[in-house]
This record gives structure tokens, C-alpha cells and sequence, in this order.
């Protein structure tokens, strides 16, 4: 996820231009590499989870509504003129990752629901497809984002976010 995050700033900079700055791209700029960099801090915060602590399953479900709150901070960026499919990228995500939190709570919250925590996992790992792919538009690495059919194309053949990471859904 680091390497995103620093191919993004790249990015964002070469966005900027070398004449005269833009302040909104600017100030998306600074907004996105301040959420990158706190996504990468939960993300630390959920590696480091012992899973063997009887409270680690509670400091998860907190990372985890941090994760969302992190991901709806995206939505409310003002996003430069001609930024619209990012913006629904980072909409679409911030969706899929509130959804997967909710159902985090409903498989953990109580008595195990299984269901819930799988359909939870896909839901949390298809939002960080779309942060992926949002970070390979941003970085022209994706040219077609507002196509759906073409995001799930790629988000299927390129693989997925090492979610694996962040998550262990093993019992």
C-alpha cells in the first residue's frame, strides 16, 4: 500500500504542473496524501493485531470504522474540474468499504455469523480494488474508469489489494 501511496503524491505533483498552480488540484493533492497516509497507519495498526489478545477481535472492529471514516474523507474532497471519475471511484469504495464494516459488526458483534464476515471480506476487498484503481487513474495508469464493465474487467484480471494484509479471516 506504501507504494501506492507514494506513486500517488508523485502523481498528484506531476498533476500540479510546473507553471502556474492550480489550487484546487492543490488542495486535492494535500487532502489525499493526508487520507493515504492515515490508511496506511490503520493498515499498520490491523498488522500488528495479535490475534491470539482476546481483545484484538474489538481493536479490529475500531480500525476498522476508522478505515471507513478514512474512506468517506475521499468523498468529501473537493475534487478538481475533470476529476469526476475519481470521484466516483472513491464514492463506489467508500460505499463498498462502509457496507463491509457494517457487516464486520454483524459477524463479530455477538454470536459469529459466518455469512456475514464473508460477504464482509468481499466487500472490504472490493473496496480496496477501487482504491487501487483510483490510485492507477490518478497515476494514467488506467484510461477508462467511468466504464464499469471496464473496471471490473480490470479489477478481475489485475489481481487484488493485498487485503490479506489487513485482514485475517482464518479462525
Amino acid at each position: 500500500m506504501k507504494k501506492y501511496i507514494i506513486a500517488l503524491c508523485i502523481m498528484l505533483v506531476f498533476l500540479s504542473g510546473c507553471g502556474k498552480k492550480d489550487e484546487s488540484i492543490e488542495n486535492y493533492r494535500t487532502g489525499m496524501e493526508e487520507i493515504l497516509a492515515e490508511i496506511s497507519n490503520i493498515n499498520n495498526e490491523i498488522n500488528s493485531l495479535n490475534p491470539d489478545d482476546e481483545n484484538s477481535m474489538n481493536s479490529l472492529m475500531i480500525s476498522l470504522d476508522k478505515l471507513d471514516v478514512e474512506f468517506k474523507k475521499m468523498t468529501e474532497l473537493e475534487y478538481p474540474e475533470g476529476f469526476d471519475q475519481i470521484k466516483k471511484l472513491a464514492t463506489d469504495a467508500s460505499s463498498d468499504m462502509s457496507a463491509s464494516v457494517s457487516r464486520f459488526h454483524d459477524a463479530y458483534d455477538g454470536e459469529y455469523n459466518e455469512v456475514a464476515q464473508s460477504e464482509a471480506y468481499d466487500l472490504y476487498q472490493d473496496a480496496n480494488q477501487k482504491l487501487k484503481v483510483l490510485i492507477q487513474v490518478l497515476r494514467g495508469e488506467y484510461e477508462n474508469p467511468s466504464e464499469e464493465a471496464d473496471t471490473e474487467e480490470t479489477i478481475e484480471t489485475e489481481g487484488s489489494v493485498e487485503t490479506e494484509e489487513y485482514i485475517d479471516t482464518e479462525e
